[in-house]
């Protein structure tokens, strides 16, 4: 995914959030892509105010996705 991906999907996603302001839906998201081959990540944050908390969201989903990506190949074995 390439940075203007990643902001292009930053948009729509705040248009929708903004949508659903409107209906009293309160939300916020964080757009979090890693390239394991160029060894690089990018985040987005979308109506979110609490980047500490945000970024601990971040590590306990990376978290989840190391253990479900080893699980899988323990599962082929």
């Amino acid at each position: 995914m390439t940075e203007n991906d990643i902001d292009d999907y930053a948009d729509q996603l705040l248009e929708t959030l903004k949508a659903a302001r409107s209906h009293g839906i309160s939300a916020y998201c964080i757009l979090h892509t890693v390239d394991p081959i160029a060894m690089t990540s990018q985040t987005r944050y979308v109506q979110t105010a609490d980047h500490v908390l945000a970024m601990g969201m971040i590590q306990a989903a990376s978290g989840y996705v190391q253990d479900e990506f080893f699980r899988a190949e323990e599962a082929d074995d």
